[in-house]
Formats: structure tokens, sequence, C-alpha cells
């Protein structure tokens, strides 16, 4: 009974206490809830917030890697471009490199010629000169012998003169010796011909060496272009005047005949030696027109009056 009423009066005894510690739990339960739900949204919102500045970080590195991306392949582009701008360069650069390998050996091929042709031009000058000089050596040779020859021939002259000098005086005394002349009975007249030899046409020697200055002779003027005594021929310009009217191609004693203006009859050229540069010949003049006359009459045998030789 006694421990019945213990039970029983027990419950009302500790029965605030009871909902203290109860309403305790609660509470503090609840304040445990309220702080997890707290901690919860600010973990929520801190959780939100850092998921937003990662988005946005992530967006700028997005951006920033599209950005460095297209940065880059910009980049990449130009130096494409620059790579193909400089190849071209190369390539343009090497063709032009050959292009002047190229020129450069033309002109060292016609540098080559060109030294090939001034060395055969200085031989050419040379060989000239030479033959020059020579050609002076005998024409002043020539011209030394013909001094000779003139000199001898004016001793020559001095000499006959001297000595027809001397003849004359010594005839002086022979002709005053000589008695008077008998007169002779005339006899008749008979016809005299004239010597076949009268009119004749004159000859003129000359001797020209190979000049393109023309030399003259007998009244015109020759030059000897060419003369060559292994085939015996040689080749003369004549002129009348001072312009060339013919050029003759002509061997030894081979006559060639021209007409000068104003004459009616031929001149005859002949050569009768070829030298080396050297041409040796005559030019025949015919003769004037009176003595052809004279020479015509002496053929009709005109008579002409004059003393009997006999």
């Amino acid at each position: 009974m006694a421990d019945y009423e213990f039970h029983r009066s027990s419950p009302a005894r500790f029965h605030p206490l009871t909902l203290i510690l109860l309403f305790l739990g609660v509470a503090l339960s609840l304040s445990a809830n309220i702080y997890q739900f707290v901690r919860g949204e600010r973990t929520a919102r801190d959780l939100a917030l850092t998921q937003n500045k990662l988005q946005a970080q992530i967006t700028r590195l997005s951006d920033a890697t599209s950005g460095a991306f297209s940065v880059t392949e910009k980049r990449f582009v130009d130096m494409k471009k620059a790579e193909d701008a400089t190849s071209s360069r190369l390539n343009k650069a090497l063709s032009q490199s050959k292009r002047s390998s190229q020129v450069a050996g033309r002109l060292e091929d016609r540098n080559q010629k060109l030294e090939r042709r001034n060395r055969e031009l200085v031989a050419q000058l040379t060989e000239l000169k030479q033959e020059i000089n020579a050609k002076l050596q005998k024409a002043e040779i020539s011209a030394q012998s013909t001094n000779s020859r003139l000199d001898a021939a004016s001793a020559k002259l001095d000499q006959l003169a001297r000595q027809t000098e001397k003849n004359r005086g010594e005839l002086k005394p022979t002709a005053a010796a000589i008695p008077p002349p008998v007169p002779a009975v005339p006899a008749p007249r008979r016809p005299i011909v004239l010597s076949r030899d009268v009119g004749q046409p004159a000859h003129f020697e000359f001797d020209l060496l190979k000049t393109k200055v023309p030399t003259r002779v007998a009244g015109m003027q020759v030059a000897v272009r060419s003369a060559d005594p292994k085939t015996n021929r040689c080749t003369l310009d004549l002129y009348d005047g001072d312009r060339i009217v013919e050029t003759v191609d002509r061997t030894v004693n081979q006559p060639v005949q021209l007409y000068l203006h104003g004459s009616q009859s031929p001149r005859e050229i002949v050569v009768r030696e070829i030298r080396k540069d050297e041409v040796l010949g005559y030019i025949s003049v015919p003769k004037p027109a009176g003595i052809q006359t004279a020479a015509s009459a002496g053929r009709k045998d005109t008579p002409v009056s004059g003393p009997d030789p006999h």
C-alpha cells in the first residue's frame, strides 16, 4: 500500500521537473534544429555564393581561354602568312639568284669573247703596223733609189752638157776652115714619106705600191687595191678626176682601155710585172690629132718640098 502510494505520488512530484527537462530538451532540440537550419541556410548561401563565384571564375576563365585561343589562332594565322610571304620571298630570291647567275655567266662569256676579239684586233693592228712599216721602208728605199737614179741622170746630163759645150767649142774653128758650099743644081722634087714611128702613142711607165691614195700618171690617176704575185693578178682603181670610173682585175700583159672625159681616143693600161704589194707597167696615151693627120698625110705620100738628099 505504501509502495502504491509512493508510486502514485511520485509522478505528481516530479512532473514539473520532467516538463522542464522535456521543455529544455525540446528547446535544445529546437535550438539545435534552428542552429542546424541557420547553419544549413548559411552553408547553402555560402555554397551558392561560392558556386556563383566559381561559375563567374569559370566564365571569366572560359572567356579568357576563348580570347587567348582567338589571339593564339590569329597569331598562328599571321605567322602562317608571314611564313608564306617569307617562303615566297625566298623562292623569288632564289629565282633572282639563278637568273643573276645565268646573267653573270652570259656576261662572263661575253667578256671572254670581247677579250678574244680585242686580242685579235691587237694582233691585226700589230700586223698592219708591221706591214705599213715594211711598206714605208720599201717606199723609202724606192724613193732613195729613185733619187739616186735622178742624181745619176742629172750627173749624166751635166756631163753631156759639158761635152756638148766642148764639142761646140771644137766645131767653131772647123766650121771656119770649111770652104763655102758650091751652089747645087736643083733636082726634081720627089715625095718624102714620114717614118712609121711618127705619131705612135706615147708610153708612160709607172711603178705603184698598194695604197688607197691614187697616183697621177699620164693625166689620169691609178690606185692599186691588191697585188698577188702568186696568182699573177692585181686589182686597179682607175680615176677620172677625183672619182673612180672603173675597178678592173687583170693579169700581166692584159690591156685595159679607158675613155677619159673629153677624150675621143682611149688610154691603154698594161701591167708588165706584179710583185708583193707593187705593180709595174705603162699607160699608152694616144697621139694628138695634128700628129695623126701628118702621119696620115705621110701614108698618102703627100709631096713635101725639100732638097734631094742624093
